[in-house]
């Protein structure tokens, strides 16, 4: 089929602006749009971002992502391709900061606004890869969506990290669906996971508790 760069696709470009990925981001990440494709397999997708993820310098799998928002599911991957690794897994630096969220759309602001040292784990659940690659992170923040889902992967972290880590929000928001000024302050305002968890309860304030 078709693979175009960004730019060339009207309706896709619009998508990432909607998104705030910057050129910066899109270059970086070699972004292209299609508006169709088939596989080996005869699998044929139409009107999607197609996101590369590399892993050991090699392609390793692509995330196709709808930019009418009118498909169901909105992000999709090669048949028999695995989302076991971090996005961007070659470049991160586990010595330093490193922030994490959910999905795709929740890094680009980050990325752009606050550090290139982020990631993504392709949903709340976690490949036995990817937890072996974060376990050991002494730095980590846990960049959550602010609804259940986001909430429970605090939990699934605290089962397999070695490491305490916190944990950033923004109050009612993905970190994709908030502005720059909100991701730059939950960043640096995040709270060790245990304290998020006991204020999250309701059952103390805030005043009435530390952790040691």
């Amino acid at each position: 089929g078709k693979i175009t760069e960004v730019y060339d696709n009207a309706k896709a470009l619009a998508y990432c602006r909607s998104r705030s990925l910057s050129d910066a981001f899109i270059k970086e990440f070699k972004i292209r749009a299609t508006d169709l494709c088939q596989f080996k397999n005869k699998k044929l997708w139409h009107d999607r971002l197609l996101i590369p993820i590399y892993y050991q310098g090699k392609l390793y799998s692509l995330e196709g992502r709808d930019y009418l928002r009118t498909q169901t599911p909105k992000c999709l991957y090669p048949k028999d391709a695995q989302v076991s690794i971090c996005f961007n897994q070659d470049n991160l630096r586990k010595d330093q900061p490193l922030v994490v969220c959910e999905g795709l759309m929740d890094i680009p602001k980050v990325w752009d606004y606050v550090t290139k040292n982020t990631t993504v784990t392709f949903g709340v659940s976690l490949a036995q890869e990817q937890k072996d690659f974060l376990k050991d992170c002494k730095n980590l923040i846990l960049f959550i969506d602010d609804d259940k889902a986001g909430h429970s992967s605090i939990d699934f972290f605290e089962e397999f990290m070695e490491y305490d880590f916190k944990v950033a929000r923004v109050h009612g928001k993905d970190p994709g669906d908030s502005t720059p000024e909100e991701i730059e302050y939950a960043i640096s305002h995040a709270v060790p996971f245990g304290e998020f968890i006991i204020e999250e309860s309701g059952l103390f304030k805030r005043d009435n508790f530390s952790l040691y």
